[in-house]
């Protein structure tokens, strides 16, 4: 049998950086490795995930049915623009997180956290078409008109320039079309920025609208299940970003990227800064729609997470917005945090559950034992 050679891209046998890969532009894949594990943050979020694992069928909607029937027209669009958006962009991240990482990823742990999280966005992406298809009588017309509704795309537009180019170039690389540059290598960086300042900013300025509904008993059903996207994108995809960027940032290419990227960096922000305005100013938000809230608030909360966003990427000299260090919607953070919400089981859906969070320890140990 004569010896055959399986081509790089399929596997490595050639491969020689097990011991330290990098998290991008490494050799190419080979085994999974868990013997040795150079980031053990991104196991750790890895599990984070497992622990708090549900699906979209945990929710029972058809109360909104005649919510959505019956209450005023602007609370009918308040809401329906929050989940076109939110059932957009979460399409987009469970796309584009393997898209983008798996054509440059070299790193096991690194490419598992990957993708478990595209699994946690197919489930958030699906939890809004569940919505959809469980709150309406007639679901495909709603369906038709969430595509129509051009300006909540319009929110996007920025970060989707950015991914769109990261994306293209990831498939460049991956077919051997260009070789690893510090040009390539800025565009993966940009890659990991934006999908940062869509967890961070732009999902949370778009959740506090949502609960702020349920705050005043609408559509509490949908909230309940948003609740649970919230936790992820806030507790495990934000820090995601976080981590990726403290460890390429340790390094040379990373901080020649950030120099290099500044600017761009901080346009990018001030621009998803002011396309949240422009969607909070459309929305017309009024004190029928929620009772003891103010657009003052509302504006305040997408200068607070513009502020949190400059803050960790160290831009607040650099942004043409307010900066706001204190939360200006205080019951965003029992919606967030999920732990500071207690129910009974028997008023409401508890939420608040992980899975796979006891595993055994004790294995091959002995234990003395008096009886």
């Amino acid at each position: 049998m004569s010896e055959s050679q399986l081509p790089s891209g399929i596997f490595n046998t050639e491969k020689k950086d097990y011991a330290k890969p990098s998290l991008f532009f490494g050799e190419p894949s080979a085994l999974m490795d868990t013997v040795h594990v150079h980031y053990p943050i991104f196991k750790d979020i890895f599990q984070n995930i497992r622990t708090l694992e549900w699906d979209e069928f945990e929710f029972d909607f058809t109360p909104c049915v005649i919510e959505f029937e019956s209450r005023p027209k602007e609370d009918y669009e308040l809401a329906i623009n929050n989940l076109a958006w939110q059932w957009e962009a979460d399409s987009i991240a469970s796309r584009l997180l393997t898209a983008i990482y798996g054509a440059v990823c070299s790193n096991s742990e690194f490419w598992r956290a990957v993708v478990r999280i595209t699994d946690n966005e197919n489930t958030h992406a699906a939890t809004y078409s569940e919505i959809v298809k469980n709150s309406f009588r007639d679901p495909q017309k709603v369906l038709d008109d969430i595509m129509a509704r051009r300006d909540t795309f319009a929110r996007l537009e920025r970060i989707g320039q950015v991914l769109e180019e990261a994306r293209v170039a990831a498939g460049q690389y991956w077919l051997g079309q260009i070789p690893y540059s510090q040009e390539l290598y800025n565009k993966i960086f940009m890659a990991v920025v934006a999908f940062y300042i869509l967890e961070r900013l732009q999902f949370m300025v778009s959740f506090s609208q949502t609960f702020a509904m349920a705050e005043n008993e609408k559509f509490q059903p949908i909230a309940n299940a948003v609740q649970k996207i919230a936790q992820d994108e806030f507790e495990v995809h934000c820090q995601f970003g976080q981590e990726i960027l403290k460890i390429e940032l340790a390094t040379e290419r990373g901080q020649l990227a950030y120099q290099q990227c500044r600017q761009q960096i901080a346009d990018v922000l001030n621009e998803v800064v002011e396309a949240e305005g422009v969607f909070l100013r459309q929305t017309n938000i009024k004190s029928t729609t929620f009772v003891g809230l103010t657009m003052e608030m509302f504006e305040d909360w997408r200068f607070f997470n513009g502020t949190a966003v400059a803050t960790f990427l160290e831009l607040r000299d650099a942004v043409n917005f307010p900066l706001v260090d204190q939360n200006p919607l205080v019951f965003m953070a029992d919606w967030i945090d999920m732990g500071k919400s207690q129910h009974s089981p028997m008023e409401m859906r508890n939420s608040q559950y992980r899975v796979n969070n006891v595993r055994r320890d004790d294995e091959h140990k002995q234990f003395d034992v008096d009886f």
